[in-house]
């Protein structure tokens, strides 16, 4: 089986990808791509420099590489916490009444509320009489 020479230019390419952050770094760029099932045939070669990924491929290995590139930018997203907080600074009955106010469904019986929004105790009542 032979292959035309023009055919076999036209089947080879060279793209430059944007490096995601969880791209692992302990292996050269060809090592992480094949282990992760990209083949890479004669001639071909990855590089990584200045935060890009070049990669000399087959066009179908170059759009393996994108999907699979994609994939991990999708996981670093996934992993994304957003969160917002207010501070307010109010007495005990407060915080317990907008506690009861905030949070109807939460299972109150388990709660227990922090010793400074307890009711003092009967002994230490009695004492300071």
């Amino acid at each position: 089986m032979s292959i035309c020479p023009d055919k076999a230019v036209s089947e080879w390419a060279v793209r430059v990808y944007k490096l995601p952050k969880s791209f692992p770094q302990d292996k050269t760029p060809v090592e992480v791509l094949k282990a992760s099932g990209i083949a890479f045939p004669k001639g071909a070669d990855a590089s990584l420099k200045d935060g890009k990924l070049t990669v000399r491929n087959t066009k179908a290995n170059l759009e393996l590489i994108e999907v699979w590139l994609d994939a991990l930018i999708q996981r670093e997203v996934k992993k994304s916490v957003h969160l917002s907080v207010k501070a307010v600074e109010m007495k005990g009955d407060h915080v317990k009444q907008l506690h009861h106010w905030l949070l109807p469904a939460f299972d109150r019986k388990r709660w227990t509320p922090p010793m400074h929004l307890q009711q003092p105790s009967r002994h230490l009542r009695d004492s300071s009489s």
